[in-house]
């Protein structure tokens, strides 16, 4: 069977990313570096200039002191954008051609599926993971976000309204045709759709707002829908460990919205057998390692958000992965990509 990234390069229809956003902000820190630059170099100037002065008139002119070099700028803080973050030794390197919008990465970590406009609406693209590549996938006559890889990559999960829709539903779209199929038809919100690690179900969350929001099973083959979460919870953000034994989820038990959040949660597949795992911060999104012994997530820092942080599941040793991240998602064990607003 052929690599998915082989497949990818054989059917996509090469177009130019859509460099727009990204040029506008290229233009603002290069023109914001330059002023600082001059402003730095003026200063410098300046002050060369007074020690000249005061230098000839102690030494004479043959020994005048010569003003020295300015410092180097400080670099600025990091543009708008995603990136992928090396925890090894903490570098990140920007995406150019792909917009700040949470994404999710193929198997195998060649690829990434993110929204994007598409004429006025989000839809769903696929890219290598260079960001080079870029394909429409999804043509949702409303909106199509939240997209997220099956197990074998030939198929991607979002959220979308279809044809007839008022609510948001979980859909399902085949990566090499682009033709989608609808799982659910609730009359709230579906959101953040995960395949369980066999490919025979999606989790994802339900809910007219974010303090009623569930968790829910859709059997992908019949359409069987299973509830693991209770009224009033307000959990979300559900994802599966690689063996399919664990989900880990955000929870706010207060039901009073996400600044009240109560931490990232572990469950068992079945629902069952609860246990905190980041407790009493408000933190969203978790996601576990492709060897599951870490989860990455999102979290407030004193009141600011957020940062990401990747906690090892055995231990707790918790650790800041990006400061200022946001919607981690893991390409290997060693390496996320990450948003930055």
């Amino acid at each position: 069977m052929p690599e998915l990234r082989e497949v990818f390069e054989l059917v996509t229809e090469q177009i130019e990313p859509d460099l727009d956003a990204w040029s506008v902000q290229d233009r603002r820190q290069r023109r914001a570096s330059r002023n600082r630059r001059l402003g730095a170099l003026a200063l410098v100037a300046m002050l060369g200039l007074l020690a000249a002065v005061f230098a000839v008139r102690l030494l004479g002119d043959d020994q005048a002191i010569k003003p020295a070099v300015g410092p180097e700028v400080p670099p600025l803080e990091t543009a708008p954008g995603m990136y992928t973050v090396d925890l090894t030794n903490g570098e990140d390197a920007f995406i150019r051609g792909v917009p700040a919008s949470p994404a999710d990465a193929s198997p195998d970590g060649s690829m990434i599926a993110f929204g994007r406009d598409a004429g006025g609406s989000s839809q769903i693209f696929v890219a290598a993971a260079d960001g080079t590549q870029v394909r429409q996938v999804t043509h949702d006559p409303v909106e199509a976000t939240d997209p997220g890889w099956s197990p074998n990559g030939s198929e991607i999960a979002y959220i979308g309204f279809g044809k007839d829709g008022t609510d948001r539903s979980v859909f399902v779209v085949d990566v090499v045709s682009g033709r989608s199929r609808q799982l659910t038809n609730e009359s709230a919100d579906a959101a953040n759709p995960a395949w369980s690690p066999d490919g025979t179900e999606i989790l994802y969350g339900v809910g007219e707002t974010s303090a009623d929001s569930l968790l829910r099973l859709v059997d992908v083959s019949t359409g069987e829908i299973t509830q693991l979460t209770d009224v009033g919870e307000a959990a979300a953000d559900g994802a599966w460990s690689s063996d399919g034994s664990t989900i880990a989820f955000a929870l706010d038990v207060v039901g009073g919205g996400l600044d009240d959040s109560h931490g990232i949660l572990l469950m068992d597949a079945d629902g069952r057998n609860r246990r905190t795992l980041v407790p009493d911060v408000p933190a969203w999104g978790p996601v576990w390692s492709p060897n599951a012994s870490q989860i990455a997530y999102f979290a407030e820092d004193h009141g600011t958000c957020c940062n990401t942080y990747v906690i090892e599941v055995a231990t707790g040793e918790t650790r800041s992965a990006a400061s200022g991240g946001l919607f981690p998602v893991w390409l290997d064990d060693e390496h996320l990509i990450v948003i930055f607003r």
